[in-house]
């Protein structure tokens, strides 16, 4: 399989992908201080807005897909510059680190005050500590991360897809790979809206008809399998200028 060299395609930065990431963190920020604030979150001040709750529950669901589009496309520049070898080692420092790092630091402490006023509440943080950091409750339900990691879990859903999805981003990078992706992109431009359909819209609803009913609730895997999709979209879309006309407009030399 022929691979383009690292460095060997013109590097350009995408200045509105930055200020885009940059706003979605703000909602992200905005969203888990409005936690505070409905009955739901257990760790709330009080407050009983419905309306408020329904911008919680739904805005989540297109924040974290668009972070997973974004993931996707910052490996396709990534792996212009970095062999993949390269790659796994900056995903091992930009998350599996910060990962581990909350792990011990964060975890235990967003844990604890948790646990306090529930029964059996906790009496001594270290002992707290040192129960939560020796029985991590492993399953094959991906909800596991999100309860016992809290917010980390994203960083372990975004380091093993990112490397589970390395081989198809590299085939993506080969003769054949892009040979396929001009076929996608011919496709695209000669049908417009119909290509948008089948190509982007039709897995991601056979992925939710297929696993929802199975798998319900938020994290599981109907909405893995749904950011697997939108990781490889995000891939896609950035991997030609011609998936999207005006990216050539708004690119900048670094």
């Amino acid at each position: 399989m022929n691979i383009s060299p690292p460095g060997s395609e013109k590097k350009a930065r995408i200045y509105y992908f930055d200020t885009l990431r940059a706003f979605l963190i703000l909602l992200v920020l905005i969203i888990h201080s409005a936690n505070m604030l409905v009955p739901s979150y257990n760790m709330g001040v009080g407050g009983n807005s419905p309306y408020l709750q329904y911008c919680i529950d739904f805005l989540p669901q297109w924040i974290i897909a668009l972070f997973f589009l974004f993931a996707g496309a910052g490996t396709r520049f990534a792996l212009r510059r970095r062999t993949a070898g390269q790659f796994i080692g900056e995903r091992c420092r930009r998350l599996l680190i910060p990962l581990i790092g909350g792990f011990l630091l964060i975890a235990p402490l967003q844990a604890y005050f948790e646990a306090l006023g529930q029964p059996g509440q906790p009496t001594n943080f270290l002992a707290f500590s040192a129960s939560f950091l020796t029985h991590i409750p492993f399953s094959w339900n991906p909800q596991w991360m999100g309860a016992y990691l809290h917010h980390l879990w994203f960083l372990a859903d975004l380091f093993l897809i990112s490397l589970l999805l390395l081989p198809l981003c590299r085939f993506f990078q080969s003769d054949s790979g892009s040979k396929l992706l001009d076929k996608l992109t011919s496709f695209c431009e000669g049908h417009k809206g119909l290509a948008a359909f089948w190509l982007f819209l039709v897995p991601l609803a056979l992925v939710q008809l297929g696993l929802r009913p199975a798998f319900p609730g938020y994290q599981n895997w109907a909405d893995v399998f749904t950011w697997l999709l939108c990781y490889i979209y995000g891939y896609v879309l950035f991997a030609t200028p011609r998936f999207a006309p005006s990216l050539p407009g708004l690119a900048k030399e670094r």
